[in-house]
């Protein structure tokens, strides 16, 4: 728990002036009580408040009503099992009130926070409000979404009286990990992963299953598609189709790619499958984003479906390039791709399988191509984001 602050919010005169502030102790003089949330008919000034969207009111404060614009401070989604911070704010006089501790309590994805305010030793109350913040932390350990309910006082002004109020907030519970290696991870429909955070893979569902059934002999090997969905930050959410057979198994979004590397379970020819009990395994990892990297002698562009090469020859063009149908990732990368080495003869190039590896990330990529239809391997390259070459392509005789 943290020491409690204060954020004033307006020089307001109390009804009765300050022995309606003293008064607010309630029945008995009390001097720890439950914290206030709403102050209604508390003043003579006008306090514009601008209401944070995202709370849900038992009780809407009338016109006029003090209360924290935010009263719950949390984030909207965070990874399961990981430790964040939530914070509740009251009304209170600054120097009569101070945050004295908040209780925390759990009935099923409901966590209940009930702030209490503490009355000071001072003599007098100043005749300045402010929102009293109370902060605690919290760790959830189920994927979903999870209620923040903030319980408080709704005082109403001169008559003294005040009734309880809650103020619910919604927050998301996702699996989590951070993006500092290449991760495989298993995702069931519905399930959802944040990376560092800030980007996040759902895996919505399975729109196809035509894959050969295990105890069946086939001559084809059928296909199975499923949706994910990918977003960065508050962003959209973006639709990609994936594939274990035929069509891309591969998508690139905000600086990450994620690839399908198996669904499970298979089919059998005798049962269906349930779309609750598929499993799809996903590869996810940071890629270089699209931009160029160029030196005197290579230039490599990198866009949302792959990358390509130029080698410049001898006379200030280039005279071969390669292509790959994926991103290099930041850190090593192996990717295969091919290789056209430009001629005069017709057709007037010669395609072969090429393997494109090195280590990429930040302001540089070095990069080797490896051709086994040539002797010896083309780099490395060692390439500068930024640079560009306007070279044409070499017209060979």
């Amino acid at each position: 728990m943290k020491n409690s602050s204060v954020r004033r919010v307006a020089a307001i005169v109390c009804s009765g002036l300050l022995v309606a502030c003293g008064d607010l102790t309630g029945p008995g003089g009390s001097l720890h009580r439950m914290g206030i949330l709403q102050m209604e008919n508390a003043t003579t000034l006008t306090v514009q408040v601008t209401p944070d969207e995202s709370i849900r009111w038992s009780v809407a404060p009338s016109e006029g009503a003090i209360y924290p614009p935010s009263v719950i401070e949390a984030p909207d989604t965070i990874a399961i099992n990981q430790t964040f911070e939530v914070t509740a704010y009251t009304v209170g006089p600054d120097g009569c009130w101070t945050a004295g501790g908040m209780d925390v309590a759990q009935a099923g994805r409901v966590i209940e926070l009930t702030p209490w305010d503490q009355k000071s030793d001072a003599d007098l109350c100043t005749q300045v409000f402010g929102y009293l913040a109370h902060t605690t932390s919290l760790k959830l350990d189920q994927l979903g979404e999870w209620t923040l309910r903030v319980r408080g006082r709704r005082v109403r002004g001169s008559e003294l009286a005040d009734d309880s109020v809650t103020a619910d907030r919604t927050i998301v519970v996702v699996a989590g990990y951070s993006s500092e290696q290449r991760r495989e991870i298993v995702l069931a429909p519905g399930d959802e992963i944040l990376v560092d955070g800030i980007f996040g893979v759902l895996f919505s569902e399975v729109t196809e299953d035509s894959r050969c059934p295990t105890d069946v002999v086939c001559v084809w090997q059928g296909n199975a598609a499923v949706v994910i969905g990918l977003t960065m930050g508050e962003g959209p959410t973006f639709p990609f189709t994936l594939n274990t057979g035929s069509g891309p198994n591969a998508a690139t979004h905000a600086g990450h790619r994620v690839q399908l590397l198996d669904l499970t379970p298979y089919p059998r020819s005798d049962s269906a499958i349930a779309q609750r009990d598929y499993r799809a395994k996903l590869l996810i990892e940071l890629v270089d984003p699209p931009g160029t990297w160029g030196s005197d002698q290579a230039s490599l562009t990198i866009d949302g479906n792959g990358a390509t090469l130029l080698i410049l020859a001898s006379g200030g063009c280039y005279g071969s390039f390669g292509t790959f149908d994926a991103p290099p990732a930041s850190g090593a990368f192996s990717i295969p791709g091919t290789y056209t080495q430009l001629t005069g003869v017709a057709p007037g190039r010669v395609e072969s399988a090429a393997q494109f590896s090195g280590t990429g990330g930040g302001q540089e990529i070095s990069l080797t191509v490896t051709v086994p239809a040539v002797p010896a391997a083309l780099g490395p390259f060692t390439l500068t984001r930024g640079v560009t070459e306007a070279w044409s392509a070499c017209l060979y005789p």
